[in-house]
């Protein structure tokens, strides 16, 4: 018999399986409109950072949201000093992106490894989990973007992104077979969250 939080917990990983499509297209987007020239990347640099400033504000109000502790209160913390970081001014050279980068990184990873030791609901977890990623790889097509000032967006690369897609998808798959083996109560996909990030970084790697 079906269990009263089967819809939703099927809810969720619906939801897991469009923010990870919708990744691979926002990714895709990005590297061919760096590659045609219709951004710099120093701008684009600055609208992905804005648009997960809006994503780190979120994840701020679900900790203060919960029980306040020590631990929660050093989590908000660090949230805050991602945020800074993330508005602390426009880079102009390769060098000031590199360092800025490195910045953001390592208070990302600080984040994480918070998060890790479950002081959210798993459902919050994946999620931050996907937007986390997708924000590293955008990076790594900057970084491209930075170091070569034109590059080519080659057909090996787009038959790469729809291979990366199918194999999504299939990820996608494989997790709801795994969810409707458990009759509905798994619900960390945080695995697979990552092993599509994974594809997706090594298509990435061959721009």
């Amino acid at each position: 018999m079906n269990t009263l939080s089967e819809p939703k917990e099927k809810s969720i990983l619906l939801k897991i399986a469009e923010k990870l499509l919708q990744a691979q297209q926002e990714l895709d987007e990005l590297a061919v409109q760096l590659a045609l020239g219709k951004a710099e990347a120093k701008d684009k640099f600055e609208e992905i950072k804005k648009d997960f400033r809006f994503r780190v504000n979120e994840l701020r109000q679900i900790i203060t949201s919960t029980p306040k502790s020590n631990d929660i209160a050093d989590l908000v913390v660090k949230i805050e000093e991602l945020d800074a970081l993330l508005n602390s001014g426009k880079v102009e050279t390769l060098l000031s992106f590199e360092l800025q980068k490195k910045q953001i990184l390592n208070a990302i990873v600080e984040i994480e490894n918070r998060i890790k030791n479950k002081f959210l609901t798993t459902a919050a977890v994946n999620h931050f989990a996907n937007e986390f990623e997708k924000f590293k790889l955008k990076l790594e097509i900057l970084k491209l973007k930075f170091v070569v000032n034109k590059f080519e967006v080659k057909a090996g690369f787009r038959t790469e992104m729809k291979t990366a897609r199918k194999e999504i998808a299939g990820i996608v798959e494989g997790t709801e077979n795994q969810f409707n083996k458990a009759k509905g109560k798994v619900d960390d996909f945080s695995e697979e969250i990552y092993l599509a990030y994974k594809h997706l970084k090594n298509v990435i790697r061959n721009l």
